[in-house]
């Protein structure tokens, strides 16, 4: 009979056999009332054995908190405040001046009028940001941003890609790789802690050139209610193929890209909002000029 496991359990879960199940399956029953102190995100892994051979499965269970009943991120009673509602998910940007909501929130700003300037909020792990405006002496390089964050371990990074040679070049805290940061490139920070990084806004844009292959960019001024459709129709199917940004609240990668071919191309994949600050890996079949819809 296989035997059936799951790791890591959060705190107060546990496995228990179902006594009632079919004769010949083995069953487990996985029980956990969270705390009122448990809410986030658990990606559990399940695995079932009989010693020779086994196979997992991972779940994410997702623990909304009191106060956060849809587990965007946003306080119901402030979403109730300014949008009469919770059917907002944090990822938008109601005010178009290019900050998200789930920014404003953080910030304490309003999400229904326009903010002078940026804070962007780069969590632990990774982030995917830009400048959308003059990058700050004090960050003119990877090594000076870093120390200016206070990160202060070999295991905090920055990343760039060179896209003209299609390299990816790394620098760390206090090794020798350095490289200069400038506007509307996109960066890869990796952190020990979460840091909030102050940038100005763009009162112009200039329009980049696009490499065949992996790009990363951001949009300096991007126009109100761009989404990742719209700046892929900009370009069309035969220069940029694909976008990616980085979800805060999850980790991982939402693409939108084409596909088919020709005519018959059209996007698919989550059409998420493009907003002032974030960095977008975009992926282009041959080099040219990058659109950015909104720019003076």
């Amino acid at each position: 009979m296989p035997q059936l496991s799951a790791r890591p359990l959060p705190l107060g879960a546990a496995l228990f056999p179902d006594n009632h199940g079919a004769p010949g399956i083995a069953t487990t029953i996985f029980d956990w009332t969270p705390a009122g102190n448990q809410e986030g995100a658990y990606d559990i892994t399940y695995t079932a054995s009989d010693g020779a051979l086994g196979a997992t499965r991972t779940a994410r269970i997702t623990v909304c908190g009191l106060t956060d009943t849809d587990c965007d991120g946003l306080n119901d009673a402030w979403e109730r405040l300014y949008f009469g509602s919770l059917g907002r998910d944090g990822s938008g940007d109601r005010d178009d001046d290019g900050i998200s909501d789930l920014d404003e929130y953080r910030n304490g700003t309003d999400p229904t009028r326009t903010d002078a300037n940026l804070t962007l909020h780069l969590p632990a792990g990774l982030s995917f940001f830009a400048y959308p405006g003059a990058v700050p002496p004090a960050h003119a390089t990877c090594q000076s941003l870093l120390a200016s964050l206070g990160e202060t371990g070999a295991q905090s990074s920055l990343m760039r890609v060179d896209a003209a040679a299609q390299r990816v070049v790394t620098c760390r805290v206090g090794d020798a790789e350095d490289f200069a940061l400038v506007t509307g490139e996109g960066y890869v920070a990796r952190l020990v802690a979460p840091r909030d990084l102050p940038v100005s806004r763009a009162s112009t844009c200039t329009v980049p050139a696009l490499s065949a292959g992996v790009n990363l960019r951001g949009h300096p001024m991007p126009s109100a209610g761009l989404t990742c459709y719209a700046w892929l129709a900009a370009l069309g199917v035969d220069r940029l193929t694909a976008i990616a940004r980085l979800d805060p609240l999850t980790g991982r990668f939402a693409t939108c890209a084409y596909a088919g071919e020709g005519a018959a191309a059209a996007p698919v994949g989550p059409d998420f909002p493009i907003l002032q600050g974030e960095g977008y890996r975009l992926t282009a079949p041959v080099g040219g000029v990058l659109a950015l819809p909104g720019c003076r």
